[in-house]
C-alpha cells in the first residue's frame, strides 16, 4: 500500500466550522400589545406548552364559579386522566363547570408555518392569532392558510407595536369544550391563572 493511500492514525480530521445563524427573536413580548390589538379581554399568561404546542393564552377568571369550586373543593384539576372520568355517565352530572373564560390563543413563533401548527389545534376552543416577524406576516401562503383555518395574523413593527396584517374568527364555535381534552385545557389554564394571581 503506498503512502497516499495510507491515513495516519494521529491525523484529526477537522470538520468545517459553521457560523451560527441569527434568529429573530419571538416576539413574546408583543404578546399584551397583540391581544389589545384584536380586543381579547383577560389576562395575558406566560407562554405555555398546550398539546405539545407553545402558546399564549388569554384568559378571565369567572369569579363566581372560581368561588362555587373552591365551596366544593374542585381546585384545578390538571391530570388529564383524571379529567377524562368527567365524561363518564356516573361523573357526569357532577363534573365542575370551567371557571376561566379563554378569550384567545396566541401563537407567537418566528415562521408562520410553527406558528399555524401552534394555533391551529386551539380553533374549536377560542379565537386563535399568530404573531410573526413582518416578513412571514404577510406571506400570501400565510394569509390564505390563516383564512382558511380561522387565525388572525400579527406582525410585529416599530419598537413595541403590532400590526393587524388579517383579521380571524371572532367567536368559538358551538362545539367547543364538548371533549375531555377542551376541558383539560380549560384546567390548566385555570391553574395558571390562579398562580399568576397569587404571584401578582
Amino acid at each position: 500500500m503506498s503512502d497516499l493511500t495510507r491515513t495516519s492514525a494521529s491525523a484529526t480530521v477537522r470538520t468545517p466550522v459553521m457560523p451560527p445563524v441569527d434568529l429573530p427573536p419571538l416576539p413574546d413580548h408583543l404578546a399584551e400589545e397583540a391581544a389589545a390589538v384584536l380586543g381579547w379581554d383577560g389576562m395575558v399568561l406566560p407562554p405555555m406548552t398546550l398539546l405539545g404546542r407553545r402558546v399564549v393564552v388569554v384568559a378571565e377568571l369567572l369569579v363566581d364559579v372560581h368561588f362555587d369550586r373552591l365551596a366544593a373543593g374542585w381546585g384545578p384539576v390538571t391530570d388529564r386522566m383524571s379529567v377524562g372520568t368527567w365524561s363518564w355517565p356516573e361523573l357526569a352530572s357532577r363534573a365542575p363547570e370551567p371557571a376561566v373564560l379563554i378569550s384567545g390563543v396566541l401563537a407567537p413563533a418566528r415562521h408562520w408555518r410553527t406558528a399555524l401548527t401552534c394555533a391551529a389545534p386551539f380553533g374549536g376552543l377560542a379565537p386563535t392569532a399568530m404573531l410573526l416577524p413582518p416578513g412571514p406576516a404577510r406571506d400570501t401562503e400565510c394569509l390564505n392558510q390563516a383564512d382558511y383555518y380561522g387565525a388572525a395574523v400579527l406582525a410585529s413593527a416599530d419598537g413595541d407595536l403590532v400590526d393587524l396584517v388579517q383579521g380571524g374568527r371572532c367567536g368559538r364555535l358551538a362545539t367547543a369544550c364538548s371533549t375531555t381534552i377542551c376541558r383539560w385545557v380549560y384546567e390548566v389554564v385555570y391553574d395558571r391563572v390562579l398562580a399568576e394571581l397569587a404571584n401578582a
